[in-house]
This record gives structure tokens, C-alpha cells and sequence, in this order.
């Protein structure tokens, strides 16, 4: 199992790649106005002064000033939940593929694509996709999935069965973000053997299963 687990991590991860890379062309020119945006809002984060606002100056800009963190989660605004139910991406037993890990996919928009990738892209590696369901709201913090009502909670609901092995998470720009920690936890008292792996694709950062960040 933890090969097979090791394996879709790796195709997750390829899965990304290659759609980001599709899409870099078209998001980059406004990540780039964004960037000048900022820098006429704070050209002091601008540390070596070259006139160009960086991703990196970014970031760094907002470790050392919490105050406009904790501003730009409060003009976050998120769209509505959207679920698919465990084992609608299932791939057919039919196939007469051994079974692998049961994957739940919670994300933003930029990382639930792999939800449909998945199944597809394992099969083809000789492995069987579990379906464990997947939740997605637009621009979101992993906290944001977390904060959602219960009722319509689907990715608390399936942890707190323990039908899940692998989970996967799509964080933000704005780092740390607790609700890795909280589904992490939620997980782990019902599958000892859980595993999170999550990618920032906004901030080029991401979490090993193991939950260190890369």
C-alpha cells in the first residue's frame, strides 16, 4: 500500500505540473499587474530596489507585516461549496485492477482538476482509483474548506468515517494556514495512516505527506 500510495502522490504532483504549465501563460500577466499593484501600495517591499516587485519580495513582505495578512483573508471571498459524491470517479472493478488508496481531493480551482485526472492517469499505472470524493470553493484557504457548515462539509464527513488514505489540499498565498492542520488532525484520529499531501501552487510551495513543507 505505501508504494501504491507513493506512486499517486507522484502522479498528483505530475498532474499539476503539467496543467500549471498550461496555464502560466495566460495567469501570468496578471499576477504581473497584481505585483505592480502592490508595489505602488508598498514600494518598500521592494528589497533590492530594481524597480519589479517579485513573488518572492511578496511573501516576504507579508511574513513581516501580519496586519495586511490577516487584511487580505478579510477581503477573501470565497465562491460556494462545490461536492461530487465517494465513487464517482471510482475507476470500474471491472478492470480487474488491484485497489489503491481511497483519495479525497479538497481544493481551489486551480488544483480540483486533478480530481478527474486522477482515476484515468492510475489506472493507466496499473492502479485501481478509490474514489473518496471531492470538495472545491474557488480562491480558497484550506481554513475556508475547514470553516464550512457540518451539514455541507463533505471532507470532514468522509475523515470523521475513516474512508479516507490520501488527502489532498491546494493552500493559498497566505501561509500558514491552519486548516491544514485541523484536517490533518480530524483525519489522523480515524486512519492512523492517513496521508496529506497538498500543493501552494499560487506560492510555489508545497507539503510532503509526511506534513514537513518543501
Amino acid at each position: 500500500m505505501k508504494t501504491t500510495t507513493r506512486i499517486l502522490l507522484v502522479i498528483t504532483f505530475i498532474a499539476g505540473a503539467t496543467w500549471l504549465a498550461g496555464q502560466v501563460a495566460t495567469k501570468k500577466g496578471g499576477l504581473e499587474a497584481r505585483l505592480a499593484q502592490a508595489l505602488k501600495l508598498y514600494p518598500d517591499a521592494d528589497t533590492d530596489k530594481n524597480g519589479t516587485l517579485s513573488v518572492d519580495e511578496a511573501l516576504k513582505y507579508l511574513e513581516a507585516h501580519p496586519e495586511l495578512k490577516v487584511l487580505l483573508a478579510s477581503k477573501s471571498k470565497p465562491g460556494g461549496v462545490s461536492t461530487s459524491k465517494p465513487g464517482e470517479f471510482t475507476t470500474p472493478t471491472s478492470m480487474g485492477l488491484p485497489p489503491g488508496p481511497r483519495v479525497f481531493v479538497c481544493a481551489h480551482s486551480f488544483m480540483i482538476f486533478t480530481a478527474t485526472m486522477l482515476p484515468k492517469m492510475t489506472e493507466a499505472a496499473g492502479i485501481g482509483y478509490q474514489d473518496a470524493g471531492r470538495q472545491m470553493i474557488g480562491g480558497s484557504r484550506t481554513l475556508q474548506h475547514w470553516e464550512v457548515a457540518d451539514d455541507k462539509n463533505l471532507a470532514k464527513t468522509v475523515l470523521r468515517e475513516g474512508s479516507v488514505d490520501v488527502l489532498t489540499l491546494s493552500p493559498h498565498m497566505l501561509l500558514p494556514d491552519e486548516g491544514i492542520d485541523n484536517f490533518t488532525k480530524l483525519g489522523l484520529e480515524k486512519n492512523p495512516k492517513l496521508r496529506v499531501h497538498g500543493a501552494c501552487v499560487m506560492a510555489g510551495a508545497g507539503w510532503e505527506p509526511d506534513g514537513r513543507i518543501s
